[in-house]
């Protein structure tokens, strides 16, 4: 199977490498050139109209991968977007975590220009400039400045393997910042999590799925369910392909109900993606998983989408929960199953239109309860209820902030925001091998400190204990 796509691929190349000779010979290597860079010319003026319309300034967010894989600490990810007015703009990423030992670090060599660090400003200017042909003319009006030996810019021998969960969560910290820049033309954060399910046999390993979760809600449409704008390039592997390849069963690929965050567009929906081996000495490996605690944040007082999950269900019908396991050997009868987190909402979910949360009811993607509760449409047999609808929805109207960022974020912020934002700007004094270790042991220091007690940790306590782990590693500051 892999030397027939194989061949296909070499084929393509062969083909277009015959045309464009084709192309040479008849236009000549100068004629050729002209057109390509008049190609690249066209479209980097077509980008710099677009971008000229986000207001000059500086646009600052901050974004989480909630752990790094080998311990709780999350890894921190920061972009200033500044606009000149020209319609060139600046992503400064200095605020971003060191490198980490887990593989989401991403080499991008210090370059000037990075496709992977600019896909949100990409998406932007495609959306809004018809019939612009996507090209490198884009990059050329975006210039990144990357703090080395960041997560952001890794170098050798760093961890990569997993470098595009990195862009797809770049991409909503762009969005992020965009969303400030030019409110109402950005849609609010997606699930930016890629689970590249496989499974392992004695003869063969085989992706299962790549497992995404849903796009956000935008200012003129819903989120897309089950892909997120970053890597909707991907296809999902057909239930008959792949039962018929290798021992296994799908229990559900299907709509996550209840996971789109809430609002006037909501978030696309997550997906179930549940999977039965049949062969007792097969493994199934599941990388990038991400948004467990951390979800998709709304916008504009849209709702944050649910998190993700994963967990296995015993032939005996237990459920227990798998974490962030990446290997996972089931039994014979166990079902495990990849849950992917919904995309953010955008706008107040109380101005969705009624016959909208409607069908999602009648779908069976949105709960009664839910209908109720956060979107303030009462629906009883089916029918909507427009007096105890109307009464709802006068009641429970209020202003909502920029963005939700989910309950799991705004409780660690809440307790370690102040910690966060010191050890940004004090790490990059250190060498680059000792940043993480040191940002690890003050988290543990301040942990030990608090004695479990949940108050937020000051930036004077951080500070105190950034001094105390410093002097332990022998360094002066």
């Amino acid at each position: 199977l892999n030397r027939g796509d194989l061949d296909a691929l070499l084929a393509a190349l062969e083909i277009g490498q015959r045309r464009v000779r084709e192309l040479v010979e008849r236009r000549g290597p100068d004629g050729f050139e002209r057109a390509m860079r008049g190609t690249m010319d066209r479209t980097e003026a077509a980008a710099r109209a677009v971008l000229r319309d986000i207001p000059p300034g500086t646009y600052d967010f901050v974004e989480y991968f909630e752990d790094d894989y080998v311990s709780e600490l999350p890894v921190r990810l920061q972009a200033r977007l500044t606009s000149r007015g020209d319609g060139t703009v600046e992503l400064d990423f200095h605020g971003c975590d060191p490198e980490v030992g887990a593989a989401i670090n991403l080499p991008t060599g210090g370059r000037r220009h990075h496709p992977f660090l600019s896909l949100a400003l990409v998406n932007f200017v495609v959306t809004h400039a018809a019939g612009l042909h996507p090209n490198a003319g884009i990059l050329r009006c975006v210039d990144l400045v990357l703090p080395e030996h960041s997560v952001v810019n890794a170098s050798l021998p760093a961890a990569c393997g997993m470098r595009f969960s990195t862009a797809m969560r770049v991409h909503e910290l762009v969005l992020g910042a965009l969303n400030q820049a030019v409110p109402g033309r950005v849609p609010a954060g997606g699930s930016s999590a890629l689970v590249v399910t496989y499974v392992a046999t004695e003869d063969r390993v085989v992706v299962a799925n790549p497992v995404q979760g849903g796009s956000g809600g935008g200012p003129h449409c819903d989120g897309v369910a089950a892909a997120d704008y970053p890597a909707n390039f991907l296809r999902s592997v057909p239930a008959e392909i792949l039962e018929a390849e290798i021992p296994v069963l799908v229990r559900r690929f299907g709509l996550r109900p209840d996971s789109e965050g809430a609002g006037r567009h909501r978030g696309g929906f997550g997906v179930d993606y549940a999977l039965e081996v049949l062969d007792p000495r097969a493994v199934v490996i599941m990388r990038g998983k991400d948004r467990h605690r951390f979800g998709a944040w709304g916008a504009h007082g849209g709702g944050a989408g649910a998190p993700g999950a994963n967990d296995v269900r015993t032939a005996d019908g237990a459920t227990a929960g798998l974490g962030k396991v990446t290997v996972f050997r089931p039994a014979l009868g166990d079902v495990c199953t990849v849950s992917a987190g919904g995309g953010g909402g955008f706008g107040d979910p109380l101005d969705r239109p009624v016959a909208d949360v409607l069908a999602d009811v009648a779908d069976g993607l949105v709960s009664a309860a839910r209908a109720r509760d956060v979107y303030g449409v009462v629906v009883l047999d089916g029918v909507v209820d427009p007096e105890r609808t109307r009464a709802l929805r006068e009641r429970g109207r209020r202003t909502g902030a920029t963005f939700d960022l989910g309950p799991g974020r705004e409780a660690w912020q809440r307790r370690w925001s102040a910690v966060s934002d010191l050890l940004a700007d004090a790490l990059p004094a250190l060498p680059h091998r000792l940043r993480r270790l040191a940002q690890r042991e003050v988290y543990r220091a301040l942990d030990r400190a608090s004695a479990g007690d949940p108050a937020p940790i000051t930036r004077e306590s951080a500070a105190t204990a950034w001094k105390q782990v410093c002097t332990g590693l022998g360094i002066t500051i």
